[in-house]
């Protein structure tokens, strides 16, 4: 007993030491927690999008320029001033003093007129056609509708027969400025002839353009006015300067008809067709609702875009029509940002898990299954994904718990737990 006594007075630092080495060794051996974040396999709603960014611009846009050259007077307008087709004056010009036109010039002003005047027969032969076109449209429409209503037609064809109609009316209206736009070519040919024996009293009136105030000396200005109702979308040339044939002077078009367009990848692009729906956010505040809309075209010809990393990318634009309640749109003008999602496909009931539960194993995907406080790896065969979520077709369970973003600290068989 002495001996024992005498033992543990001198060696007790070495028995500190060893017990110390002995409660290391048994944390080491122990099995530790890895801290992870869990998710849910459930059931719910999926739905698949491609997405980028767009702007909304006006279907129909309008460039007035000056006619011929001469020297910008006034611009009466500003931006947002609202229009009325061939009464609101937009720009005072005066044409400048003309040249003399030898024999060739004039016969080729003539011809000018000529050809105006045939392209503007062009355009009233057109709209006829268009107007004949909406007319059947609508007859079509009635007589599906009257079938749908006694059961002898599907709701399918009694929607097309109602979006043909739409696009024959749109397509009267495009006629329609067509028809317009010849009269104003027309009028610009006219303009060539002034002073000449041809036109020695001109006064045009035509497409929204007369000729105003002629004085003692011959000359007179011209006052443009609006093509069509709407605003004025912006002003290029407000200070009174010379300016040549073909300047553009300001822009008007109807914001109350607006289209979607976006570049999208082509890699994206090649699976969004017409008539799919659009989900339209991003416009307004943090809070504001999704706006609805369906894609009209996707264009033929794609081409070399350069993105913010400096890498080439092959891009399309996709066009799309607003649908829903007008008055949605009323808040977006011309050039507005917005974000675009083109819905590729959704459902209703899917077996889903969180995306970044995902890895790849031995070349199939896999995730890690919370069984007790192990996570266990099981192999799953995955289907659809919308980035976020992915539908599960088989290998998991609703209900289940899977680890997200699993570090290579996970393991078949790690013992965790839930931050």
């Amino acid at each position: 007993m002495t001996f024992l006594r005498s033992l543990l007075a001198h060696r007790w630092p070495v028995l500190v030491v060893l017990l110390l080495l002995a409660a290391l060794a048994w944390k080491a051996a122990t099995p530790t927690s890895v801290l992870v974040d869990l998710g849910e396999v459930r059931r719910g709603a999926l739905r698949v999008t491609v997405d980028d960014d767009g702007r909304t611009r006006v279907v129909d846009r309008f460039t007035l320029a000056a006619p011929i050259a001469g020297s910008l007077v006034r611009v009466s307008v500003d931006p947002g001033d609202p229009v009325v087709a061939g009464q609101t004056p937009l720009v005072r010009f005066r044409p400048a003093d003309p040249s003399l036109l030898d024999a060739r010039g004039l016969a080729q002003a003539r011809v000018q007129v000529e050809r105006a005047s045939a392209a503007a027969g062009t355009a009233r032969t057109a709209l006829e056609s268009a107007i004949a076109d909406r007319d059947y449209a609508a007859a079509q429409a009635e007589r599906i509708e009257a079938l749908a209503a006694k059961g002898s037609e599907t709701p399918e064809s009694l929607e097309r027969a109602r979006r043909d109609l739409r696009q024959a009316q749109a397509a009267v209206s495009a006629a329609e400025f067509g028809q317009r736009v010849a009269a104003f070519d027309v009028a610009l040919a006219r303009t060539a002839l002034i002073g000449t024996p041809d036109e020695s009293n001109l006064a045009l009136e035509a497409g929204g353009l007369e000729l105003r105030g002629v004085d003692r000396d011959g000359e007179g200005e011209l006052t443009l006015s609006s093509p069509v109702d709407g605003v004025v979308l912006s002003v290029r040339e407000r200070s009174a300067r010379a300016l040549p044939a073909g300047a553009p002077i300001l822009d008007v078009g109807d914001t109350t008809a607006l289209e979607l367009v976006a570049d999208f990848l082509t890699q994206e692009a090649v699976l969004v067709e017409p008539g799919m729906e659009v989900l339209v956010e991003g416009w307004g505040a943090t809070d504001a609702p999704a706006l609805r809309g369906v894609v009209r075209r996707v264009e033929p010809s794609g081409f070399t875009k350069v993105s913010a990393l400096g890498v080439e990318e092959q891009r399309v634009n996709i066009l799309v029509d607003p649908t829903g309640d007008a008055a949605a749109w009323s808040s977006l003008g011309d050039g507005f940002r917005v974000e675009l999602r083109v819905v590729i496909w959704e459902a209703d009931d899917v077996l889903q898990v969180p995306a970044g539960a995902l890895f790849r194993d031995g070349g199939e995907w896999a995730v890690y299954v919370v069984e007790g406080d192990r996570a266990r790896r099981r192999r799953v065969e995955v289907g659809r994904t919308s980035g976020l979520a992915t539908e599960i077709r088989s290998g998991l369970t609703a209900d289940e718990r899977v680890v997200l973003f699993p570090s290579e600290l996970i393991e078949d068989g790690t013992r965790i737990e839930s931050h």
